[in-house]
């Protein structure tokens, strides 16, 4: 009787620290959500994403895009994006081809992209997940560049950007400067 006593309780103590184990970071896991405003439920939950290429991309689950996780001009160290380059705000033409040169099929995302990772649980800028994008420049005009050009205008104005100190998406003329983050497909087959 004492032997299946132990067998039970020693699968016991092997379930509790399985428990333990996934529900750390031991597993590269992004960490919990961090919102300011507790009466919105995060719109970019923390497990929405999936860490890749030693942390310095995510991918979206719920779009399938993979994500830079540092705005151009800052550096993965491993574990947030330093600023050591400064943060590069930009003209339309130049994003573009900062996206280009980037390689990989790294592209300046679309503006339902881009609003797509507007995180709506924060009180303060940036409104973005700090957890999956952490270290998110943070201006008086933390405004990011899409690809998307806003129809009917002439091809030097009207290009949407994502504000991410207010949540608002607005045009402005290709000329303005605005930061870039670069998002490509993913690359993991299946997706």
């Amino acid at each position: 009787m004492t032997d299946r006593v132990l067998v039970h309780f020693s699968l016991f103590l092997l379930f509790v620290l399985a428990l333990f184990l996934f529900s750390t970071n031991a597993h590269g896991q992004i960490p919990n959500d961090t919102c300011e405003n507790g009466s919105v439920p995060p719109t970019t939950p923390s497990e929405d994403f999936a860490l890749m290429d030693d942390g310095a991309v995510v991918r979206h689950k719920t779009t399938g895009v993979e994500w830079q996780r540092c705005s151009v001009g800052q550096t993965w160290n491993g574990d947030t994006c330093d600023d050591d380059d400064g943060v590069v705000r930009v003209p339309w033409f130049t994003a573009l081809g900062i996206a280009e040169d980037a390689g990989d099929d790294w592209r300046l995302p679309n503006v339902n992209e881009l609003r797509s990772i507007v995180e709506e649980c924060q009180s303060s800028a940036p409104l973005i997940n700090r957890e999956v994008f952490p270290n998110t420049p943070v201006t008086t005009r933390s405004t990011f560049w899409s690809a998307s050009p806003q129809i009917g205008t002439s091809t030097n104005y009207g290009v949407w950007y994502v504000n991410f100190v207010n949540a608002s998406v607005s045009p402005a003329s290709g000329s303005a400067w605005h930061q870039v983050r670069l998002v490509r497909v993913s690359q993991m087959s299946g997706n």
